[in-house]
This record gives C-alpha cells, structure tokens and sequence, in this order.
C-alpha cells in the first residue's frame, strides 16, 4: 500500500505454507492492504478449499495457486492493481533498462498476458496466466494489475516497490520522446548482480519495515 499498490479492498498477495507446499497463505478478500493482520489471513489448497482463517478466501486465488504450482521454487505471489505499471502494461510499452530499477526486470522484457482483462477466478485462467509469466519475475496483465512471482516475502514485497518505480521513470521517458538512452543488456545484468542481490533485498525489505513506522498512509 505505501508503495503504490492499494485499490482499497482489492489486490492480493500468497505465500507457500512451509508445512505444506501444495496450500498457501493468502491475504483473505474485503480488506485494503494497508489494514491485515495475521487475523486476515487464509490457508487455502491449490483448489482453493479454505483450510484455516475465519474470513473468506479472493476469487482469484489461481492466480497464486497455478503460478507455485508451475513453478516450484516460487513462494510468494503478489497481485495487485498498481495504477501506473497497469497504464504501462496495456500501452504496447515495456520497461527498458533506463533506471536501476529498470535493471531488475529487464532483460528479458516484462512478457503481457492479453487473454482477458477479467477476474482469474478458474484453473484454467490461473494456469494462462502462469504460462504467460513463464520463467519472469513480472508480469503485465493488460488492463488489470501485475503479478509479481518471488522466492520470499521479501523479494516479493520490495520487486513491487521496484516495479512501480521503474513504470514511473518509462512513462517520464516515454513523455520525453524516443531518444532517452537506456542500459545496454549486458549492462543491465551486471547492474542487477551488483545492486539487487539478496543481501541488498534483505537490506531493502528492512527499510521498507522501517518506513512502515513512520507511515502517514500517503503513498509516496
């Protein structure tokens, strides 16, 4: 939410129960992301059937459930409806190398999922837009939202933060015009191995929690 992320009670994140790696934890539908707890929390299997919490699961669940099903070192799921990433995706545009941030998405190229702009609530749609995702970190979801795949909470809260951040300096370039440079691919990837590590993401992640202390609920 701090991020860029909220859309009052819609969006959506998951994570793999370390108990059981075909459930997951899943923030439960009817709340914004700025106000869970732990009480808001539900344990769903990949079917959805709703295993533990008290409040209900989101329609949406296969986005999560066909995305660690098909991939099996993904623990963390983020969806959510980002204004700009979302502008960003349905524009035929994609994020180049043009900030650091730009650096941890691309190469290769955000791919788009374009078979619908509706609710993932069916097996088969989950599983489309698994495929669409393949073996990136990011995906656009044209006129939708995003989704984020990650190996940890951590890597999956601040690649959100970075995502809205990287759309936001594309369309500042895009409003400039077509000459604005950007990283070579191979500098790209070496930008990506120096500054997004996972010593810098952990490091990242607990600023990010420090920052949550000092919130005022203003996205910044």
């Amino acid at each position: 939410a701090m991020e860029g992320h909220s859309d009052f009670i819609w969006g959506h994140m998951s994570f793999r129960n370390p108990r059981n790696p075909n459930q997951l934890w899943m923030k439960a539908a009817h709340v914004g992301l700025d106000e869970i707890t732990a009480d808001d929390l539900v344990l769903i299997d990949f079917d959805g059937k709703q295993v533990a919490g008290m409040r209900q699961r989101h329609n949406e669940f296969p986005i999560h459930a066909e995305i660690m099903r098909n991939r099996s070192e993904i623990n963390a799921v983020v969806h959510t409806h980002p204004v700009v990433p979302t502008v960003l995706g349905s524009s035929g545009h994609n994020i180049e190398p043009i900030t650091h941030e730009g650096c941890y998405f691309t190469p290769p190229s955000i791919p788009v999922f374009t078979e619908t702009a509706d609710l993932i609530v069916t097996q088969a749609q989950g599983q489309s837009v698994a495929e669409a995702l393949g073996s990136h970190k990011a995906l656009f979801m044209r006129n939708h939202g995003i989704a984020i795949a990650a190996e940890s909470i951590e890597e999956a809260v601040f690649a959100s933060a970075l995502l809205d951040k990287a759309a936001r300096a594309q369309i500042a370039a895009l409003s400039i015009g077509p000459n604005v440079a950007h990283s070579t691919d191979e500098e790209a990837l070496a930008k990506r191995e120096h500054i997004y590590h996972p010593e810098n993401i952990r490091k990242g992640w607990e600023y990010l929690v420090r920052k949550v202390g000092r919130w005022d609920g203003v996205p910044r």
